[in-house]
């Protein structure tokens, strides 16, 4: 937690995006006028596992110093919410720019997974952490054009991990079959974005979970 920091020393400006856990909203601080997002998580109805999730968050960006990972300025709380207070990133969701192009050329799409590969070796190596949310709602462009990570309400600060987590589309095949998991489930996520970025479309697809689930085992069978 940052001492003597709260709410009152921001100015809200507008919601801009949710996250697994909550909403974000673009602030500025009253003093320094810089702007940053703020990151909003209701203690109303939080369970254990929300509270768990809500610290590995913060202690991953507390412990993050990469230029493709969002960067933390400060933390708090009151009675009502915790406060993550993030570096403010124009550019917006890589979901929604390729949701306007449609699909990204071969180079830039060489450029985004390159910082996005990156980003989750750093997470691995440095932070010894498994992301297991990587999608293009989770990566942010930044008014240079170079990607930011975020969202890390779903990570595990251990290389191994067993419960079910992540989004359907991306769900890695031993995820799904409850067979416990490692860093590899990062890697797979990473080709799903891969392929959507030179498509436009996510690899696996189908409105039926069930249907999902199993396109995506076919391939463990495959294996």
């Amino acid at each position: 937690q940052t001492p003597n920091i709260s709410i009152n020393d921001f100015e809200w400006k507008k919601y801009i995006g949710r996250g697994n856990f909550g909403k974000v909203a673009k602030v500025v601080k009253k003093d320094s006028k810089k702007v940053y997002a703020m990151k909003l998580l209701k203690k109303k109805g939080f369970s254990r596992k929300d509270i768990e999730n809500a610290m590995t968050e913060q202690r991953i960006l507390m412990k993050s110093d990469n230029p493709f990972i969002v960067k933390l300025h400060s933390s708090f709380q009151d009675e009502s919410n915790l406060y993550y207070c993030l570096e403010y990133i124009p550019g917006g969701e890589l979901f929604k720019i390729l949701k306007a192009f449609k699909k990204f050329t071969k180079d830039q799409t060489r450029l985004y997974a390159a910082e996005v590969i990156l980003a989750i070796e750093y997470l691995h190596n440095d932070i010894k952490t498994i992301y297991r949310d990587l999608k293009p709602e989770n990566i942010l462009v930044n008014y240079d054009g170079h990607i930011k990570l975020t969202d890390f309400g779903l990570s595990k600060m251990s290389l191994q991990g067993t419960s079910f987590c992540g989004t359907p589309y991306y769900l890695a095949p031993e995820i799904i079959l409850n067979k416990g998991h490692g860093k590899e489930v990062d890697f797979w996520t990473f080709g799903c974005l891969i392929f959507e970025m030179l498509t436009g479309y996510p690899p696996f697809r189908n409105r039926n979970q069930n249907i999902l689930f199993n396109l995506i085992k076919k391939v463990w069978k495959f294996n």
